[in-house]
Order: C-alpha cells, then sequence, then structure tokens
C-alpha cells in the first residue's frame, strides 16, 4: 500500500502545458510510486488567475478532471463550458483539450490518466 499526501509532494512546472500551472504528480509515470497499471498517473494541477495548462491532447490516454476548487473555462475539441469546484470532465483521448482560469483565484484540479488500447 502507498498514501501520499499531496502536500508533500513538490510542485512542478511542465514546459509543454505553460507556466502558470504547477504539477504534482501523485502516482504513475514519472512519480516516485509508478504503480498504478491502466492508470497512468494522478496528479494535481494548481492553475493560477489567468493561467492555462495549454492545449495538447494525449494519443493514447484519456482523462478525468475532477475540479476541487474555484472555477474556469474547460475547452474539449470545438466544445467550451464554464466549470467549477465539484464539476468532473471526461477527457477523450486523441482530442485537444486545455483548462483556463479565468476566475479571480487558483483553480485546483485533480485528475486522473489511463491508458487506452
Amino acid at each position: 500500500m502507498y498514501v501520499v499526501n499531496v502536500k508533500d509532494v513538490e510542485k512542478r512546472v511542465l514546459s509543454s502545458h505553460g507556466e502558470t500551472t504547477k504539477y504534482q504528480l501523485i502516482f504513475g509515470r514519472g512519480s516516485e510510486y509508478p504503480v498504478t497499471k491502466s492508470i497512468t498517473s494522478v496528479w494535481v494541477m494548481t492553475v493560477e488567475p489567468g493561467g492555462t495548462n495549454q492545449p495538447h491532447s494525449h494519443e493514447d490516454e484519456e482523462q478525468v478532471y475532477l475540479i476541487k476548487s474555484g472555477e474556469g473555462t474547460i475547452s474539449v475539441g470545438d466544445e467550451k463550458r464554464r466549470v467549477k469546484e465539484g464539476d468532473v470532465i471526461y477527457l477523450p483521448p486523441k482530442i485537444t483539450h486545455a483548462f483556463y482560469n479565468d476566475g479571480e483565484s487558483e483553480c485546483v484540479i485533480i485528475a486522473f490518466g489511463a491508458k487506452v488500447p
């Protein structure tokens, strides 16, 4: 069993996703605990006001975002929607997506990625 407290995980910037989003990789590829099988990673994103994780896609991974706090706009393909605390968003593979924090405070997102065949 592994138990990781988010407060103990360093916040990092991923150059491909922009300077305004900090990532805390909990489990999965590139983490201290690469233990999951079909779930490729679990992480927390903290997006600054006015920030974004930049439009991007994943060839072989679907993702789920849970908005823990804050609000913003999510773009998935050609669709855009306002999201807020408590909303859960499914992001299919091969579709460009991005989160934009157009609110006045940080937005914290808990995210999961899973490999698709």
